[in-house]
């Protein structure tokens, strides 16, 4: 109809438009720098594990009978590809109701760097829920790498434990 494109884009209504895109407006996850095994918790999934939920204003991650087992080789950040049953790349608080477990990654022959049970690039603290005295057993996982691997239940830059039991 000897129309050209500047035309359409100069136009002020859609019906001088040959295409239009709609696009669905979504909501942009939020990720919290935590992670469970190989699950990133993120606003979409705070309470999507068993046993787990994240409160992201407090930093507060509670376990509520929770068996967790790390995911081998995971990359957490540029620097750091380690096995962890729970990583955060800041101060956390663990709040613990029932008896929880948490451990590295079975499997020696997948991990060879660090196999931590709980690393936190901050300070951690050990608390109960305000119903019970919890508990939270944790260990590190395999590694057959005999020369330059780490396998603690926890490492962190500084650990409280508050009114909990922690083997």
């Amino acid at each position: 109809n000897g129309t050209t494109p500047s035309d359409y884009n100069n136009s002020t209504t859609l019906s001088n438009c040959k295409y239009v895109h709609v696009y669905p407006k979504t909501a942009s996850v939020k990720h919290y720098g935590v992670w469970i095994g190989s699950t990133e918790l993120t606003s979409a999934n705070t309470t999507s594990i068993s046993g787990v939920s994240y409160e992201p204003t407090t930093q507060t991650l509670t376990l509520n009978g929770a068996n967790i087992t790390g995911a081998p080789n995971r990359q957490y950040t540029s620097m750091i590809k380690d096995a962890c049953g729970i990583y955060a790349k800041h101060d956390l608080t663990i709040k613990l109701s029932g008896r929880n477990t948490v451990k590295g990654s079975e499997n020696a022959d997948e991990q060879k760097y660090g196999n931590y049970g709980i690393f936190v690039s901050g300070r951690l603290t050990f608390t109960s829920a305000s119903d019970s005295v919890g508990s939270i057993t944790v260990s590190g996982g395999k590694s057959n790498n005999s020369g330059n691997a780490w396998v603690p239940g926890v490492y962190a830059s500084g650990i409280t434990v508050k009114n909990c039991n922690v083997t």
